[in-house]
C-alpha cells in the first residue's frame, strides 16, 4: 500500500485517539464568523498570475450567400428525405433553414451553417472535414436549436463509434446566446425552505432556466437543481420554482491580528445548466446510458460557447465522452467557453494527447468516473479556467471502471504538471476535487496506453491558482484503490525540478472528510485557506506561506460539521511552513478526539526536519499532538520518532527557537521540557503532546526494518528505544541489535537526513571480517572505503569489523536546506542512502 493509502486508514483509525486536556493561551485576536456572508474587510491573499488568453477565432463566411437546405435546387431537385446520408461536398456552402428529418448521417466537407430560427436536427452522426457553423462568436444564435445524435449503438463512424459529432481536420463552431456569468456563489446563506437565492455576481439568466445549487456540507447529494422563476432587476436575486430541501451556506470566517485580517470563504456555488443550443443523445439515453459524444481528432478545431450538452457520453466505453480531444496535437485554436454538461454517462471533458486547449466557464453536473480528464501524462499547456464541476461518481457496483482511479473519481484528474488551472471550483463528488496524480502507476498499474507515460520528474509545474474544492466524502468502497479519497486538492508525488518550483496560489478547501490539501513535491503554496476538513493540510517536500487554516466554525450546523483531526500534518518529507495562521482547533463537546493545530495523527514526521516560522494560533487547544500511542505506533515502539523545528518559538509562544518532538527516548535529553502537563488518567502523557529541545540538535532517520520490527537501539548513555525505523540525534553512537537478538552476516538499510552530520553505529557481526560496503544515492553506486581500525572510522574509512562488531559511520554532508526551500536537498550530499553490506 502506498503512503497515501496508509494515511487514510490511519486517519480513520485515529478517530478515537485521545481526550481534551486544557491548552496554552493564544495571542489576542478577534474572530468574526459571518453566516450571512456580509461584507468583511480581508486581505487580498497572494497575487495571482496572468493566464494566457485563448487564441482569437477566425472571420466566418457570409452566410447570406449560402444555398438554402429547403431549396430543392440546392440538392439538384430533391431535398434530402428521412434516412438519407447527406454529404456537403467540398466547395459547397449550405444554410439549414428548416427542421431536418432524421438523417442516416451527415458529412460536411464544405461549409454547413444554421439560420437563427428554432431548429431540430436529428442524425446518426455528423463528421466534419470542412466547417460546421451553428452561430459564430460575433453573432451567436439566439433561437432554440436542438441537435440530436441518434444512431445505432453498433455504428462505427470512421473509427469514432456511434452517435458522434466528430472533426477529422475540420472546424466545428457552435455558439448560443450569451448568458453572461454561467456560475457564481451565494452572497447569503439560503436555508432549507428558501425560495430566493442571493448571489455575489449579477446574472442574466431567464425564467425557466435550470440551475444547480451546490452542496455546502459533506454530502454532495445535497446539491439541488431548481428552475428560475424570476430574476431581480440588478441580477443578484433569483426566485426559484420550489423551496430548497437543504441549507446552502454562505459563510466567511475571519481572523484579525496586528491590523491584518484573513478569511476563509465557505460559499455554495450556483450554476446555469440551460442554454438555447442543446446537443444530446438518443431519446432512450437516460435508460441505456449510451449518449452522443463530441470528438476532435488531429488538425480538427472545436470552438463552442453557451451550449448545453445533455445525456452525453457512453457508459463504460473507452474514448466516448461528452467533449474529447483525441490525439489532436496542438489545439491552440480550440476553445470551449460557458458550456454546460448535464448527466453525462462517461466523464465530462477529456484531453488526450492534445495540447494548448482552453476550457473556460463550464458548469458540469453528474458523471461516472473522473470529470475533467488529462489522460496520458503528456498533455501540456492546457488552460482550464473558471469551471464549476460537481457530482462525479464511482461507477455502479458490479461494473468495471475504465481505470482503477475512477473508483476515486475526481472533478479534475491531472497527470501532467505543465498545465494551468485557475479559478476552478470542484464542488463535491465521490472522490477528490482536484487530483494531480503523478503516482499513477501505483493506481493504474499496466493501464497506460503505451510506454510514453512517464513520471513528472523534472517537469515544470504550470500553475494552480484560486482553486476551490469542497464537499468530498470518504466512501468505504474507496479503500481497495490507492490515493486520497474524500479530499479537496491533492498533489501526489510531484518529483519536479526544485530549481523551478511550481506555485499553488490561494487554494480554498472546505468540508472535505479526508484532507483539505495534500501537497507532495516541488511546490510553494501561497495563502492556503481551509475550514472543516478532517486534516486541513498534509505536506511533504514542499513549502507553505501564510494563509489561514481553521477547524470548525460556529456558523456551521448539522451535516456541515465534520471530523476535525488536525490543521497541519507533516508527512514523509521536509515541509517549511511560514506565517500561517491556525484557528479553532479546540475540541468541542462530542467532537472526534485527536484535534490539534499540528499533529501526526495516522502518520509520522520521521523522515525530515520539518520547520515552521511565524505561526499564529487563535483560540484554545493543543498546538501540537504526537500520537505515539496511536494504532500505528504501540508504546513498545519507543524508538519511533517525530519532530519538527520551531525556528522562532512561535509554536511555544515564547520566541525561543526549539526542536519540538514526541519525547522518543532516543531524541530526549535530561534538559528537555514538555509543552503540556498531564491532565488526568484518561489523557495521553504530557510527552505525547510535545517535548522541546535546543534548536542546535541535528537528526537523521534510519530504517532497518518496519516500524513494528523491534530492533533495539541503545545510546551511549544507556537510553534505549525499539523500532525498525528510528530518528536519532546526530553526533552520537548507538548499539543496534536485530529483533532476533543475534548477529548479522549481511545488512541492507536506508537513511534519510536533512541536517548535515553523522551517526555512529555498532552492530553485532558474524559476517566477513572485511565485507564490501556501498550505497546508492539517486541511482548512483557509491563505494564505501573500509577504515584501518575502529579508532579511524570516520577518518580514513566509514566502517571496520572488530571483536564481533561492525563499526559504521553514516554521514550526510553539505549545508542545511535554506528555509522556504523545503524538500530541495541540493545543498546536501548523500541525504538519501540505500546501503548494502556483504
Amino acid at each position: 500500500m502506498t503512503a497515501a493509502g496508509v494515511a487514510i486508514i490511519g486517519l480513520l483509525s485515529a478517530l478515537a485517539a485521545c481526550q481534551n486536556p486544557t491548552a496554552p493561551t493564544s495571542p489576542t485576536a478577534s474572530r468574526s464568523p459571518d453566516a450571512t456572508g456580509a461584507s468583511t474587510t480581508v486581505s487580498e491573499g497572494a497575487a495571482t498570475v496572468p493566464v494566457p488568453p485563448a487564441q482569437p477565432g477566425i472571420a466566418p463566411p457570409d452566410f447570406s450567400t449560402f444555398a438554402k437546405w429547403s431549396d430543392p435546387a440546392t440538392w439538384g431537385g430533391t431535398v434530402p428525405a428521412a434516412g438519407a446520408v447527406v454529404t456537403v461536398a467540398a466547395g459547397r456552402r449550405i444554410l439549414v433553414d428548416v427542421d431536418v428529418p432524421k438523417l442516416g448521417g451527415l458529412e460536411v466537407d464544405g461549409d454547413l451553417a444554421f439560420a437563427d430560427r428554432p431548429t431540430t436536427l436529428r442524425t446518426a452522426y455528423i463528421m466534419v472535414h470542412g466547417s460546421f457553423w451553428m452561430g459564430t462568436e460575433g453573432a451567436p444564435l439566439t433561437s432554440a436549436i436542438r441537435l440530436i445524435l441518434d444512431g445505432r449503438p453498433t455504428d462505427n463512424t470512421m473509427g469514432m463509434g456511434a452517435d458522434v459529432l466528430g472533426s477529422m481536420g475540420g472546424r466545428i463552431e457552435i455558439h448560443g446566446r450569451d448568458s453572461g456569468h454561467t456560475w457564481t456563489k451565494l452572497s447569503q446563506t439560503a436555508n432549507a425552505g428558501a425560495t430566493t437565492l442571493s448571489l455575489i455576481d449579477p446574472v442574466s439568466w431567464r425564467t425557466g432556466d435550470l440551475i444547480v445549487v451546490a452542496s455546502s456540507d459533506l454530502d454532495v447529494n445535497h446539491k439541488e437543481r431548481v428552475t428560475v422563476a424570476g430574476v431581480s432587476a440588478d441580477g443578484r436575486t433569483i426566485t426559484i420554482d420550489r423551496p430548497l430541501a437543504h441549507r446552502h451556506a454562505s459563510i466567511v470566517t475571519a481572523q484579525t491580528s496586528g491590523g491584518e485580517t484573513r478569511s476563509v470563504e465557505e460559499r455554495a456555488e450556483v450554476g446555469l445548466l440551460s442554454h438555447n443550443i442543446v446537443i444530446t443523445g438518443p431519446d432512450d439515453a437516460a435508460a441505456t446510458k449510451f449518449g452522443g459524444h463530441v470528438m476532435i481528432m488531429k488538425d480538427g478545431t472545436l470552438r463552442m460557447s453557451n451550449t448545453e450538452l445533455d445525456h452525453m457520453g457512453q457508459f463504460g466505453v473507452l474514448a466516448r465522452y461528452p467533449i474529447h480531444w483525441h490525439w489532436a496535437g496542438d489545439q491552440s485554436a480550440s476553445l470551449v467557453d460557458n458550456v454546460s454538461i448535464i448527466d453525462s454517462f462517461n466523464r465530462m471533458v477529456t484531453i488526450h494527447r492534445s495540447n494548448n486547449v482552453h476550457v473556460n466557464g463550464v458548469v458540469a453536473d453528474e458523471t461516472y468516473g473522473a470529470g475533467f480528464f488529462l489522460e496520458d501524462r503528456v498533455e501540456e499547456g492546457n488552460v482550464l479556467t473558471n469551471n464549476l464541476v460537481m457530482g462525479v461518481r464511482q461507477v455502479p457496483a458490479g461494473t468495471r471502471p475504465l481505470r482503477a482511479s475512477d473508483q476515486i473519481p475526481s472533478e479534475f484528474w491531472i497527470t501532467d504538471p505543465n498545465n494551468i488551472l485557475s479559478g476552478n471550483s470542484a464542488a463535491g463528488g465521490d472522490g477528490v476535487g482536484i487530483w494531480y496524480d503523478f503516482d499513477m502507476n501505483a493506481v493504474d498499474p499496466g493501464n497506460a496506453s503505451d510506454d510514453a507515460i512517464h513520471d513528472a520528474v523534472d517537469k515544470p509545474f504550470g500553475l494552480n491558482q484560486n482553486s476551490t474544492a469542497h464537499s468530498h466524502t470518504i466512501h468505504p468502497a474507496d479503500f481497495p484503490a490507492e490515493g486520497v479519497p474524500g479530499s479537496g486538492i491533492s498533489v501526489e508525488a510531484y518529483n519536479g525540478d526544485f530549481t523551478r518550483r511550481g506555485r499553488m496560489i490561494n487554494p480554498n478547501v472546505w468540508k472535505n472528510e479526508g484532507f483539505g490539501l495534500w501537497i507532495d513535491g516541488a511546490l510553494t503554496t501561497d495563502n492556503p485557506t481551509a475550514a472543516n476538513n478532517s486534516i486541513a493540510l498534509n505536506c511533504q517536500d514542499t513549502a507553505i506561506n501564510n494563509g489561514l487554516l481553521i477547524g470548525n466554525n460556529t456558523a456551521n450546523t448539522g451535516t456541515e460539521t465534520g471530523h476535525i483531526q488536525a490543521l497541519i500534518r507533516f508527512y514523509h518529507g521536509q515541509c517549511d511552513t511560514n506565517g500561517t495562521w491556525l484557528a479553532n482547533f479546540k475540541q468541542s463537546a462530542g467532537a472526534d478526539p485527536g484535534l490539534a493545530a499540528i499533529s501526526d495523527i495516522g502518520a509520522s514526521t520521521w523522515d525530515a526536519t520539518n520547520r515552521v516560522k511565524g505561526l499564529k494560533f487563535f483560540g484554545d487547544g493543543y498546538r501540537t499532538l504526537f500520537a505515539s500511542n496511536s494504532p500505528y505506533f504501540e508504546a513498545a515502539e519507543s524508538g519511533h520518532s517525530h519532530w519538527f523545528a520551531d525556528l522562532d518559538g512561535s509554536v511555544k509562544g515564547d520566541g525561543v527557537p526549539a526542536i519540538i518532538h514526541n519525547d522518543s527516548a532516543l531524541l530526549r535529553s535530561p534538559t528537555d521540557r514538555t509543552i503540556y502537563s498531564r491532565v488526568g488518567p484518561d489523557y495521553f502523557q504530557g510527552a505525547d503532546f510535545g517535548t522541546w529541545s535546543p534548536l542546535d540538535r541535528g537528526f537523521m532517520r534510519l530504517r532497518f526494518g518496519l516500524v513494528d520490527d523491534h530492533w533495539t537501539w541503545k545510546r551511549a548513555d544507556g537510553v534505549t528505544g525499539y523500532s525498525g525505523t528510528v530518528g536519532v540525534v546526530e553526533g552520537q553512537r548507538y548499539q543496534v541489535t536485530p529483533p532476533s537478538g543475534g548477529t548479522l552476516s549481511s545488512l541492507d538499510f536506508d537513511i534519510h537526513g536533512t541536517d548535515p552530520g553523522f551517526v555512529d553505529l555498532v552492530i553485532p557481526w558474524a559476517g566477513r571480517s572485511a565485507p564490501r560496503a556501498g550505497f546508492k544515492f539517486w541511482g548512483q553506486d557509491v563505494p564505501v572505503k573500509m577504515a584501518s581500525s575502529v579508532a579511524t572510522v570516520g577518518k580514513d574509512g566509514q566502517y571496520f569489523v572488530s571483536g564481533g562488531n561492525l563499526y559504521l559511520r553514516i554521514e550526510v554532508g553539505g549545508t542545511g536546506v535554506t528555509f522556504g526551500n523545503g524538500g530541495d536537498l541540493r545543498s546536501l550530499s548523500n541525504a538519501d542512502q540505500y546501503w548494502t553490506i556483504r
